[in-house]
């Protein structure tokens, strides 16, 4: 039995099984090595668990009460960016032939392990499907970009924030910064209220087509994000933001779940004169407390300016 790894944090394990003796088995090594275990039934409760949970390692029976083995790994790849990266595991009772081999790895699957289990084979490989996937993670968080839009994250937003209250500084000019956000009660009378990720993604693709080259992007949670438009005055930064929201309503993504009043943004904008005096923490901070404020107001405006 190889000594138990010294994974970076407990990592995350959804068994999707059954048999009962099956997943006990399971738990019986993987306990031992290091995983926290969440355990499912059938396809319907994983999907349901994966709502909640975003798991490191997925372990999928060939043969689920509901649905093949198969049909759920495709689910889960089609469902989630963040998803994407987490080894599953497809376990099998019999030998399956070379077609069935190849459409569970054409599904998503990384491996096909078949009963009764190896249990030193078994850990090693989950060992190794593991390490990488959470040392993927970490590269990620380091990383200044988030990897399900392709926007800046909030390191990375910080960071250009900084260059660009550096160079309006240096230049004299104007900054606005713009934070946008659906509203989620919108998303759930269309039936999107368990699916914020989505509504983040769709968001993310609106943005992609409606800002402009000089804008810079970021998102700072799963369903807001920042616009940031140099040269943008406080006096035409209203008018920037309609502009924007207008697009995003108007656009495929956005537009078919969400009429204009739904959406709610807040802005922030430095004059040239006094760009070299603002920090730039205060920048997305301001301008994020606008949009609280949009959010908070009942039938009040859907944008807001920040007010000392």
């Amino acid at each position: 039995m190889p000594d138990q790894a010294e994974f970076p944090r407990t990592p995350l394990v959804l068994v999707t099984i059954d048999q009962e003796w099956t997943v006990r088995s399971l738990e019986s090594i993987l306990s031992p090595a290091g995983y926290a275990v969440v355990k499912a039934r059938n396809g319907e409760e994983a999907q349901d668990l994966l709502k909640r949970v975003s798991p490191d390692l997925i372990l999928v029976d060939n043969e689920l009460p509901d649905m093949a083995g198969t049909a759920l790994i495709q689910s889960i790849r089609a469902r989630s960016a963040a998803l994407q990266t987490a080894p599953i595991v497809l376990l099998t009772m019999d030998a399956l032939n070379r077609e069935q081999r190849i459409d569970a790895l054409r599904a998503g699957a990384w491996e096909i392990v078949r009963a009764p289990f190896d249990q030193e084979e078994l850990t090693l490989k989950l060992q190794a499907f593991v390490m990488m996937k959470l040392r993927a993670d970490e590269a990620r968080e380091e990383s200044l970009v988030d990897d399900r839009s392709g926007f800046y994250n909030v390191q990375g937003l910080m960071k250009r924030v900084s260059e660009l209250t550096a160079d309006a500084a240096r230049n004299r000019r104007s900054l606005a910064c713009l934070v946008v956000a659906p509203d989620l009660s919108a998303g759930i009378q269309a039936g999107m209220v368990d699916e914020p990720e989505r509504i983040g993604n769709e968001m993310a693709t609106a943005l992609a087509s409606v800002t402009r080259i000089s804008d810079t992007v970021g998102r700072l949670g799963e369903t807001e994000f920042v616009v940031i438009a140099p040269g943008t005055t406080p006096e035409s930064a209203d008018d920037f933001a309609q502009r924007l929201l207008s697009r995003l309503a108007a656009s495929e993504q956005v537009g078919r779940h969400f009429a204009g009043q739904a959406l709610r943004a807040g802005y922030y904008a430095v004059a040239e004169q006094d760009a070299e005096t603002v920090m730039p923490v205060d920048i997305l901070t301001r301008a994020t407390l606008a949009l609280r404020r949009a959010q908070a107001g009942e039938g009040g405006p859907s944008i807001q300016a920040f007010r000392n």
